[in-house]
């Protein structure tokens, strides 16, 4: 067993639905990123891949893929929770099947720690069964959990998951030092920088898409978002950072669908998200965008909406939670009156989107 040996995991969903909207653990690829450029060797287990070649023969269902690389998952039905017995809906753990996990982690050999995300706060049972599946083969070893919801609920993860040690930051460097409290050390140290160490997609067999992220934070305080607490800072890349690393995958691994992650894409975009476009549309890069987490309202205007149709974007969502305005008021400050939703949409319109790729 390699002294600096990891294993990180994405682990199963339970629920009622889910499906593969672009749907990629950036805050584990780009931690892969991270700790492969510092000397670890590094492996994934991604629970979610619908690609995963052991699969093939499943009895299972083989999930139905759309155009742009969505889709379904793999699933399995299994006994709904107690809590949640009064909803009269099938229950799934989606992902691959407890057998193949298996395998994937014998297969993959003993690391030296384990480290499995979390992104829902509901979907904790899925994180607890992969640890507990984990912890059958290799009970040594440490399993450290992050994410999104081990950060918003230290005390439940630390109380019901089965995990070692709970993390509760996400900056790379914070992770290592909790590697290294493991006597897990680096070869050397590095300061982590997204315009040089992209997420490792690479370590997926097969790319159905990118996700990608020109900012990170948001400038908002929206009162029903964790964005500010996750991410109190708003932080913007470089416009040609961002558009490198849009050429590094469509021309070094042939990637067509981006899923832009950022929380606040259009805000302040004239410096960072419109240049890199306008490099796109000179490239001519034959490429496809989306926006799975909604773009602002307020940020769509008609140079905005021209430059995002030039250079590929193919589905547009719209960050408009209620068209009651009173409770945007209280709740967001993002939305002052319904006229900015139809201007923004009538500029989509004009610069040539149909009403099939805009959504909210």
């Amino acid at each position: 067993m390699s002294k600096r040996k990891l294993i990180l995991i994405n682990p199963w969903i339970y629920d009622f639905a889910a499906h593969d909207l672009w749907a990629k653990p950036m805050g584990l690829l780009y931690l892969a990123s991270y700790f492969i450029r510092i000397g670890y060797d590094v492996q994934l287990i991604d629970c979610l891949d619908v690609n995963n070649p052991y699969m093939k023969g499943s009895s299972l269902r083989k999930p139905k893929r759309k155009e742009y690389g969505t889709g379904k998952f793999w699933k399995q039905r299994i006994d709904v929770p107690a809590p949640l017995r009064h909803i009269n809906r099938p229950f799934s753990r989606y992902g691959i099947s407890p057998d193949v996990l298996k395998k994937e982690l014998i297969y993959a050999g003993k690391p030296s720690a384990f480290l499995v995300t979390s992104t829902m706060t509901y979907w904790y049972l899925g994180v607890k069964d992969t640890i507990k599946a984990i912890k059958e083969i290799y009970p040594d070893v440490p399993v450290l959990v992050g994410g999104i919801y081990a950060r918003l609920c230290p005390e439940h993860a630390q109380k019901n998951i089965g995990a070692d040690v709970v993390v509760t930051e996400s900056e790379p460097e914070k992770v290592l030092e909790d590697l290294i409290k493991l006597g897990i050390t680096p070869k050397k140290r590095l300061k982590f920088s997204p315009s040089v160490m992209y997420p490792a997609f690479e370590l997926y067999k097969k790319l159905d898409y990118v996700c990608i992220m020109t900012s990170k934070g948001c400038p908002y305080r929206c009162k029903y978002c964790a964005s500010p607490f996750l991410n109190p800072k708003f932080c913007k890349r470089d416009a040609y950072d961002v558009f490198e690393e849009i050429y590094y995958w469509r021309k070094r691994f042939g990637v067509m669908d981006f899923a832009f992650y950022d929380d606040a894409l259009l805000i302040s975009a004239d410096s960072h998200l419109l240049p890199a476009l306008e490099m796109v549309v000179r490239k001519k890069l034959d490429i496809r965008f989306h926006t799975p987490n909604a773009i602002h309202v307020s940020g769509i205007y008609k140079e905005v909406a021209e430059i995002m149709y030039r250079s590929g974007f193919k589905t547009i969502r719209l960050g408009l939670e209620t068209a009651d305005i009173r409770l945007h008021r209280s709740l967001d400050k993002k939305i002052t009156d319904l006229d900015q939703v139809e201007r923004a949409v009538s500029y989509l319109f004009k610069a040539g989107f149909r009403s099939d790729q805009i959504g909210a």
